[in-house]
C-alpha cells in the first residue's frame, strides 16, 4: 500500500475509503496523516470514548509490553495458565476493597466482558435452583457492545438495525436511564429523582416477575451518590437480583457481584 493509496483494507466504519491515520503521539497529542498532509500536535479528542486512557508514547508502558512480550506467550486458558496473568488478577484484588473480589476474568473488550457477564449471571442462578431466571433489566439510551448479546441488552440508535437476530425485548426490559443532567425535572430533588427511579425499576419487576429477572447496570451516565442509593435499595428487597455494576479501568472491565 502506497502513501497515497485511498483504498482501505481494514474492514471498519468505512469501507470504501482509507480514514485519517494516527501515526505517532506523545502524551494527548497525536500526528494525523490524511489525503497525504500531515497534522501535527493534534488534540486527542477521541481516544476516550473507546475505553482509551494511557496516552499516547508512555515509556514505562512500552518497556512493560516489551518485556512481557520477551518473557510470555498466550497460553489456552481452559488448560494452562501464565504467571503474568496471576500476578495482575493478584494485584487488582488487593487493591480492591476487602473481600469484593476473590478472581478476576480477563477479556479482550467490552462486548467479551457483557456477555461473559450475562454467562455468570445465568449460570449463577443455576448453581441455587433458580432456573426460571432468563429476564435481564438493562438502562434505556445505554452501550454495552457490538456482539449480539451485548446489543440485545444496549439500548441505542445501532440497535436497531439488528433487532430481527437479538433475544425477544420481553426477555430484556428497560428501564429509565439515570441521567439528572437531562431528566431531573425543574424543582425536582435529588431524593425526588431517585425515588422516582426505583418506583419505576420495582415495578418492572414487579410486573415481569422478580422469579425470572437479572439486572444489569452499565454503560449509561450515572452520579455515583445515585448508583450507590439504588443499589443500597435494591439489595435489601426481596427480589433475589444478582447487580453488576461495571467500571471502566484502562481497557479492563471489572464486575462486582452483589
Amino acid at each position: 500500500m502506497t502513501p497515497t493509496d485511498k483504498k482501505s483494507y481494514v474492514f471498519q466504519c468505512k469501507i470504501s475509503e482509507k480514514p485519517a491515520q494516527a501515526i505517532a503521539g506523545k502524551g494527548t497529542r497525536i500526528t494525523v496523516e490524511k489525503d497525504g498532509k500531515v497534522y501535527d500536535d493534534v488534540i486527542d479528542g477521541v481516544t476516550g470514548a473507546a475505553v482509551g486512557a494511557l496516552g499516547w508514547g508512555d515509556e514505562d508502558i512500552v518497556d512493560i509490553i516489551t518485556e512481557a512480550a520477551k518473557t510470555s506467550t498466550y497460553s489456552f486458558p481452559s488448560l494452562i495458565g501464565n504467571k503474568q496473568s496471576e500476578e495482575l488478577a493478584k494485584f487488582y484484588i488487593d487493591n480492591s476493597p476487602k473481600d469484593a473480589f476473590a478472581s478476576a476474568l480477563w477479556c479482550c473488550s467490552g462486548s467479551e466482558a457483557n456477555e461473559s457477564c450475562m454467562k455468570i449471571m445465568y449460570q449463577y442462578w443455576l448453581e441455587r435452583g433458580k432456573t426460571k431466571k432468563t429476564k435481564f433489566i438493562s438502562r434505556k439510551s445505554s452501550y454495552h457492545g457490538f456482539t449480539i448479546g451485548s446489543l440485545y441488552i444496549a439500548d441505542n440508535a445501532r440497535v436497531v438495525a439488528f433487532k430481527d437476530i437479538l433475544l425477544p425485548e420481553t426477555q430484556c426490559l428497560k428501564m429509565p436511564v439515570c441521567y439528572p443532567y437531562r431528566f431531573q425535572k425543574k424543582g425536582q430533588t435529588e431524593a425526588e429523582y431517585v425515588q422516582g427511579l426505583l418506583d419505576a425499576l420495582e415495578k418492572l419487576i414487579v410486573d415481569n416477575d422478580p422469579e425470572t429477572i437479572y439486572w444489569e447496570k452499565s454503560g449509561s451516565p450515572i452520579k455515583p451518590a445515585l448508583l450507590f442509593k439504588l443499589l443500597d435499595i435494591l439489595i435489601s428487597n426481596s427480589y433475589s437480583l444478582i447487580i453488576i455494576v461495571r467500571f471502566l479501568l484502562y481497557i479492563i472491565h471489572n464486575y462486582i457481584i452483589i
